[in-house]
């Protein structure tokens, strides 16, 4: 049962990372820039919940601390 909630962990945590992506090449100029900033920031509080909630030991705190770099690169992009 794990495997399954890695896989839509990860799945999440790749579209934090394609939208980042989309947040640093268009920046703040971007007319979606809060849109990507609010889909960004639910998709890792899912991740986080799922982690917390369903995984364990080693996995769970690897992801969480994935998650947390994304929130710290999250919180530059919207100082930016």
């Amino acid at each position: 049962m794990p495997k399954k909630w890695i896989k839509v962990i990860n799945g999440l945590l790749s579209q934090v990372r394609a939208h980042l992506d989309k947040i640093r090449a268009e920046g703040p100029d971007d007319p979606d820039f809060s849109h990507h900033i609010s889909e960004v920031s639910v998709m890792l509080i899912r991740a986080e919940r799922l982690a917390q909630k369903r995984l364990k030991g080693r996995s769970a705190a690897q992801i969480l601390s994935v998650i947390e770099e994304f929130a710290e690169v999250l919180k530059r992009s919207r100082e930016a």
